[in-house]
């Protein structure tokens, strides 16, 4: 799980992290690439050495919308569907980087590359090698699965215990179009 695409849950500047997602594909091409991969933030939380999961207990990101937009834009020509979509404008807003599920009171890490514009009370470079060192543990090989689509493919999963992303495809040559639902 690497590469410029957007790695995280979909908080996307929320007041709150979101439930439950289900993407539906509508149309769906790509002979390479597309695929979508999932990184199981809860069994990577656990799988934290004890010190490291000692030093992140209480810590809190900030989510920067506008970031992900300038980010986007650099990634892909100076588009950004965040930028030039209603989500643009949004104020940032903090989150733990422990999130304990609602639900299962099991602890994850909550992640986004590229919507996360810091740890507050880190200075940059610091929070910047933590969240780093965190993604590169999450999106290893042990906690990853990767999706290939079909047609009729239904995929739930966890917004609050899952990272996801999109793997890169030639969008200009091949579609993929999915549907997606966000149960709260």
């Amino acid at each position: 799980m690497n590469g410029a695409a957007e790695q995280g849950t979909s908080l996307r500047g929320q007041s709150g992290p979101g439930g439950f997602v289900v993407p539906a594909p509508r149309h769906i091409t790509p002979g390479q690439g597309g695929e979508t991969r999932f990184a199981d933030s809860t069994r990577a939380y656990a799988g934290l050495p004890t010190a490291m999961r000692q030093r992140i207990e209480g810590m809190r990101a900030v989510h920067s919308i506008e970031q992900l937009g300038v980010l986007q834009s650099l990634t892909s020509g100076g588009q950004s569907p965040v930028a030039a979509g209603s989500l643009a404008g949004h104020p940032e807003v903090e989150h733990p980087l422990v999130l304990t599920h609602p639900v299962t009171g099991a602890r994850s890490l909550l992640l986004g590359s590229m919507v996360i514009s810091g740890i507050n009370g880190l200075a940059e470079k610091e929070s910047c090698a933590l969240l780093d060192e965190l993604l590169e543990h999450t999106t290893s090989a042990p906690y990853v699965y990767s999706h290939r689509w079909s047609q009729g493919d239904l995929v739930v999963w966890d917004n609050l215990a899952t990272l996801h992303t999109a793997s890169p495809c030639d969008s200009s040559r091949q579609r993929r179009l999915l549907y997606r639902a966000a149960v709260r």
